[in-house]
């Protein structure tokens, strides 16, 4: 009789130590779950902050590269003014020799009439 309870001592300790060990293991799963369920939060929020600033200098790269087209823009468009000052002043310049010519060609037919008169001659050199 002893020994049967003795035996069912030993078993009721066994059941005890087992069902300690199995809930320190629940717990302990249940903590690593916890402590794994915080750190793949701490990862996500990691990630969603890349992406905001990955979708912001994605914004910025755009704005950049617009602004360097405004720039490229506004760059042809002096080169293009210059271009056209450049053009208009040889115009004017131009026109100043046309003017000039135009002068010593009206003054070489007076000094010839004037040679002419001069001489009497109508025909032939003046020269």
């Amino acid at each position: 009789d002893a020994k049967i309870k003795h035996e069912a001592q030993q078993a009721k300790l066994q059941k005890e130590r087992e069902d300690a060990l199995f809930k320190f293991a629940k717990d302990d799963v249940a903590q690593q779950k916890g402590q794994r369920d915080a750190q793949v939060k701490e990862l996500q929020a990691c990630i969603d902050a890349a992406e905001n600033r990955k979708k912001k200098n994605q914004q910025s790269l755009k704005e950049t590269g617009v602004k360097l087209d405004e720039n490229k823009n506004m760059s042809q468009t002096l080169d293009l003014e210059i271009k056209g000052f450049n053009l208009e002043e040889k115009l004017m310049t131009l026109k100043s020799d046309m003017d000039t010519a135009k002068k010593l060609h009206d003054q070489g037919e007076d000094d010839i009439a004037t040679a002419i008169a001069e001489t009497g001659q109508t025909e032939g050199n003046v020269c």
